[in-house]
């Protein structure tokens, strides 16, 4: 199951008794149910009714870190090579806010500039500014505008954007 706007509505702030009861009919029948999603498990722990259901797994950061129904992962693809490399050229520069992404945490590379809101989804969740720690990094955000998108194609050049914002 999707989390946002399929499992979760955003608009009344809840997970649909109809969804929860067709997750139990479903796991009866012997079908397992995870919920699959972008978010970081720390994004999802500001929805704690998620881990209400029963959910048979987590596949978060869309398919980079995946987890069982007790939060042990299960697989996982870290970015590595020159994808690492450029990404950690553009944390430590520090001249664009970026947030890394490890398996139990999520930090920054700057503190966030309101000039950034609407640039994500994530934008309203402040993230503590941090140092690379060394350790497996599943997900990069990096705030850019789209006139930055050509040069961001050039410093990563194996890897595949997202755009959620309109600047």
């Amino acid at each position: 199951f999707d989390f946002d706007h399929t499992l979760y509505s955003h608009r009344t702030k809840t997970i649909p008794q109809s969804a929860k009861d067709s997750i139990k009919i479903l796991q009866k029948k012997g079908i397992r149910c995870v919920l699959a999603t972008g978010r970081h498990m720390l994004e999802l722990e500001h929805f704690p009714e998620v881990f209400t259901v029963g959910l048979d797994g987590y596949v978060t950061i869309d398919g980079q870190l995946c987890l069982d129904a007790g939060r042990n992962v299960i697989f996982s693809n870290a970015i590595t090579g020159r994808a690492l490399e450029g990404l950690l050229g553009i944390f430590g520069a520090k001249r664009i806010h970026t947030i890394l992404c490890e398996e139990n945490c999520m930090y920054s590379n700057t503190p966030k500039d309101d000039k950034i809101q609407g640039l994500s989804y994530a934008a309203n969740i402040r993230h503590p500014v941090g140092e690379y720690t060394g350790k497996p990094i599943y997900l990069g955000v990096v705030y850019i505008t789209q006139e930055q998108e050509d040069w961001l194609h050039t410093v990563l050049p194996d890897c595949n954007f997202l755009r959620w914002g309109t600047e």
